[in-house]
C-alpha cells in the first residue's frame, strides 16, 4: 500500500511540474515548449480541426494564406473572431509562426468562417489590448494565462 501511495504521490508531483513548465512555457514564449505544442497541434490537433473548421458553428475558422517561398497556398485551423470590419487572431505562440510571417509577406490572405469565404488584406499586428473586446470572456481570461499580449488585425479586402 505504502508503495502505491509513493507512486500516486509521484505521479501527482509529476503531473504539477509539467503543468507549470507548460504554463510557465507558454507565457514566457520559451521555445522548446511553444515549438513542442505547435508540433503536437500541426500533427495532431490541426488536422481533425480540418474536418469542420470553417463551417458553422466549428470551434476554428480557417485562415488560408500563400507561402512566402514556395507560392503553395496553405490552410490553418485558427480562432478567428469577426470585427465590423475584418477579424482578429490571437497570437498565442506570439510573432514567430509560418502563418503569421506568411500573412505579413503577402499583405493579404483569405478567412472561411461560417462557410463563407472573406478577402482579407493590411495585415497588422496590435497589442491584445486593443482588439480584446472581440473575443470572448473564457478567450480572454485564456490570453492572460497565457502571456498572449498581440493580434494580428485583418480588414475586409474591397470586392473586385
Amino acid at each position: 500500500m505504502t508503495a502505491i501511495i509513493t507512486l500516486l504521490g509521484a505521479l501527482l508531483i509529476g503531473l504539477i511540474a509539467f503543468i507549470g513548465v507548460f504554463l510557465g512555457g507558454m507565457r514566457a514564449k520559451w521555445p522548446p515548449v511553444i515549438n513542442a505544442v505547435r508540433r503536437l497541434n500541426q500533427k495532431v490537433l490541426n488536422p481533425r480541426q480540418m474536418d469542420t473548421a470553417g463551417q458553422p458553428g466549428a470551434f476554428a475558422q480557417i485562415l488560408r494564406h500563400t507561402g512566402r517561398t514556395s507560392g503553395r497556398t496553405f490552410e490553418t485551423p485558427l480562432g478567428i473572431e469577426p470585427t465590423d470590419d475584418g477579424f482578429v487572431i490571437a497570437l498565442v505562440y506570439g510573432n514567430d509562426t509560418q502563418w503569421l510571417k506568411n500573412v505579413l509577406a503577402a499583405g493579404r490572405a483569405e478567412v472561411v468562417r461560417d462557410s463563407v469565404t472573406h478577402a482579407v488584406e493590411r495585415p497588422e499586428v496590435v497589442p491584445v489590448e486593443a482588439v480584446i473586446g472581440y473575443f470572448k470572456p473564457s478567450d480572454q481570461r485564456l490570453f492572460g494565462l497565457f502571456g498572449v499580449d498581440r493580434c494580428l488585425r485583418l480588414y475586409h479586402a474591397p470586392h473586385e
